[in-house]
């Protein structure tokens, strides 16, 4: 069974800290923290879709486990979360906060992408 979250972790695919106001990006993944959110009363991290890279592990994430297994729906929310501050983004000339309000569109487009690329838009 995949270790989604030591995946995501071990190749830098999550949001992640700020160390005193500065990125922590500095290509050494085992320095990395993930930003945590809090959702619905557990903690989570979330995927940095600044990066191509996480993108893309994350829809073939979709397609396997998702599609993979026979779901023909999910929901694909608490794109929302991304928080404006605290947080260093891949593309670092990413505003955290000017990211938060495309991150739920970019997520939603994930999604979609994954599908498509599944050749299953007209069945899920």
């Amino acid at each position: 069974r995949r270790n989604l979250l030591e995946e995501a972790l071990q190749n830098g695919y999550l949001v992640e800290t700020e160390r005193h106001g500065e990125a922590r990006l500095d290509g050494d993944k085992r320095n990395a923290t993930p930003y945590l959110v809090e959702v619905a009363g557990y903690y989570a991290a979330m995927i940095d879709l600044s990066n191509p890279a996480a993108r893309s592990w994350a829809r073939g994430v979709i397609r396997s486990e998702l599609l993979g297994s026979g779901a023909s729906g999910w929901m694909a929310d608490f794109g929302e979360a991304l928080p404006c501050d605290g947080i260093a983004l891949h593309a670092a000339q990413t505003a955290p906060c000017a990211f938060h309000n495309q991150y739920p569109a970019e997520w939603a487009q994930l999604n979609q992408e994954a599908v498509r690329e599944a050749g299953l838009e007209d069945e899920v």
